[in-house]
């Protein structure tokens, strides 16, 4: 999205005389201009997204973006300002952490330079791209753990990005963890809330007399629509231990590729597949990039892809296990989140388990009424065979006559 094309709110901001015609009117009044914008708003990708903007504001850069990192240190989201979609589109695929990019995720400090290739690290750009000059680089650290890289390129006017501009963007990268820090609460609480509706919503389900297949696709369905997944898939066991894929359900606007899991429905779950790992060891996997399936009957169908396996256990038994999955590279596992899924897995579990219970009783009450029930056919049988004999008895004795010499 260009510059030109953002919101109104920078044409406020320069009507109320924060910035001058050309960018902020000076050093520390910019940088209380971008902190007051980066705090407007508590949804996380706005967040991201009026970071990267003010910071191109505060530093008069013609370009940034936000790199917001995977466990493994890539990059796994890529917030951009400054470029028309056109443009964007031209590129195609965005960075994935290679070259300059990924020297940030290496060497978590603040990079400046005069002109982009003069960085060994420098691998130039994709067809199509905008030529780029003088750069600045600063980490966004979250209770020390960097969450992503803020990126500045081509300072306006042809001139190189200053130490004051470099000791700006330090300050400003700070003020905007906490924000993203608040983002990332008030989606976890609203996240939460989410999740405990999805419990009272499936245990209804089971007090309401719905049977276990019912409730298993239940918790496919809600776990993948509040992760955000592709897929959900959940496999049981048999008497061996023998996993066997149960639950396939799939978004629908999800790739060829993940609605060919349908075809899994039913099959056993491999010995070296992530499901059966997870229930072998009884706790969960992440993977950021696996193959949940083995490669023999897969190579029609397998791609890499980000999993998350969870079992769905109670204190002394796995009942199962739940599958996530996600297309390669777009995994956001925050141990918070990772935390709400595992405990939804659990009490899931405890559900299943009262399913299960309530299904013995119904058949349990079945057994009982057929017992019952043979019972009275009994008694009405021995009564309806007896009792013409007993009749005969009677009446032979008043008359004074054996009973079989009546039939004689």
């Amino acid at each position: 999205m260009a510059l030109c094309e953002m919101p109104g709110m920078y044409k406020e901001m320069n009507n109320s005389g924060l910035f001058g015609q050309d960018g902020p009117m000076n050093a520390s009044e910019g940088l209380y201009s971008a902190l007051v914008g980066v705090a407007s708003g508590l949804e996380l990708k706005a967040t991201l997204r009026r970071i990267v903007t003010n910071a191109v504001y505060l530093a008069d850069a013609s370009y940034g973006a936000l790199g917001v990192l995977d466990f493994d240190g890539k990059i796994q989201d890529f917030i951009h300002v400054g470029m028309p979609d056109e443009v964007s589109e031209r590129i195609g695929n965005l960075p994935m952490g290679g070259g300059l990019l990924g020297e940030l995720s290496v060497h978590p400090t603040p990079l400046r330079l005069a002109h982009i290739n003069e960085h060994p690290a420098s691998i130039g750009f994709p067809e199509n791209h905008p030529p780029m000059t003088s750069f600045l680089g600063v980490p966004i650290r979250i209770r020390g753990e960097v969450f992503g890289n803020l990126y500045l390129t081509s300072k306006k006017g042809g001139e190189e990005f200053t130490e004051e501009d470099e000791k700006s963007v330090i300050a400003f990268a700070t003020a905007a963890a906490v924000a993203i820090e608040n983002a990332r609460l008030y989606e976890l609480a609203t996240l939460k809330e989410k999740w405990q509706r999805a419990v009272s919503e499936i245990g209804t389900a089971v007090l309401s007399g719905g049977d276990s297949g019912e409730v298993l696709e239940l918790i496919a369905e809600r776990s993948r629509l509040l992760t955000g997944a592709a897929a959900a898939l959940i496999a049981l066991p048999d008497s061996t231990s023998s996993l066997t894929i149960e639950i396939v359900n799939i978004d629908r606007a999800s790739t060829e590729t993940v609605h060919r899991l349908r075809s899994w429905l039913g099959l056993p779950a491999p010995a070296d597949s992530i499901l059966k790992r997870s229930f072998s060891l009884g706790g969960s996997i992440i993977e950021s990039e696996c193959s949940i399936w083995n490669e023999v009957m897969t190579d029609s169908v397998e791609e890499r892809v980000a999993a998350v396996a969870l079992p769905l256990r109670t204190v002394d038994k796995v009942l199962g296990v739940l599958l996530l999955i996600w297309p390669k590279g777009s995994l956001i596992a925050a141990s918070s989140v990772i935390d709400l899924v595992e405990s939804f897995a659990g009490q899931a579990a405890l559900t299943l388990v009262l399913a299960e219970a309530q299904q013995d009783n119904e058949d349990f009450a079945v057994l009982q009424d057929r017992d019952r029930i043979g019972r009275d056919l009994h008694d009405l049988v021995i009564q309806r065979v007896l009792l013409p004999a007993c009749c005969s008895m009677d009446c032979c004795k008043t008359k004074g006559c054996h009973p079989w010499s009546v039939r004689k």
